[in-house]
């Protein structure tokens, strides 16, 4: 079994990453709509 566990983990942390970020924009984007509205 010729399986890179740690690159695996690496990737993962990566993706865990991206999609906080993602959350964050949503979030922040979501709340200038709302001041915006106000």
């Amino acid at each position: 079994m010729a399986f890179n566990f740690s690159e695996s983990i690496d990737i993962y942390i990566a993706e865990e990453r991206n999609e906080k970020k993602k959350q964050r924009k949503r979030l922040i984007n979501f709340v200038l709509l709302h001041i915006e509205e106000i």
